[in-house]
């Protein structure tokens, strides 16, 4: 593999991709009863490789299945999305940010400090006034 084009943080990556490969492999080689190990390990851990070098999971933590799998992402989002357009919507309604902080702040999970209500209402701005356009609108 040339390695001229790459970065020296991505030709680490991929080396230490290499290597992983590499032991999983050997894992899989490791006789029985001979090895220290014992094969539901060997077999636990180069599964779990395999799986992350496949790109079958995100992370060696999922591989793993170390992640408590109680984050998720799209409620998380949904929920900021709404508080965003709770604060967008007084925005537009000529309420200052302190306006918006004292009437939302502390209910509904929104948080009471104004740059944090700015925070959320930045990260979905361009999203939710994108929504609010029509094609009528667009054209002639």
């Amino acid at each position: 593999m040339s390695y001229s084009r790459l970065t020296k943080a991505q030709i680490t990556v991929i080396k230490n991709k290499e290597k992983l490969e590499t032991f999983a492999s050997e894992l899989r080689k490791l006789s029985f009863p001979t090895s220290p190990i014992s094969i539901e390990l060997t077999d636990f851990v180069a599964t779990a490789l395999e799986g992350y070098l496949e790109n079958k999971t995100d992370s060696l933590d999922d591989a793993f299945g170390l992640n408590s799998g109680k984050k998720n992402a799209g409620y998380a989002h949904e929920f900021n999305r709404t508080r965003a357009r709770r604060i967008i919507d007084l925005r537009f309604a000529g309420k200052t940010w302190n306006q918006v902080a004292d009437e939302l702040g502390g209910k509904d999970g929104i948080p009471s400090d104004e740059r944090e209500i700015r925070r959320i209402a930045d990260e979905f701005m361009i999203e939710l006034m994108a929504e609010e356009i029509k094609p009528e609108d667009l054209f002639d």
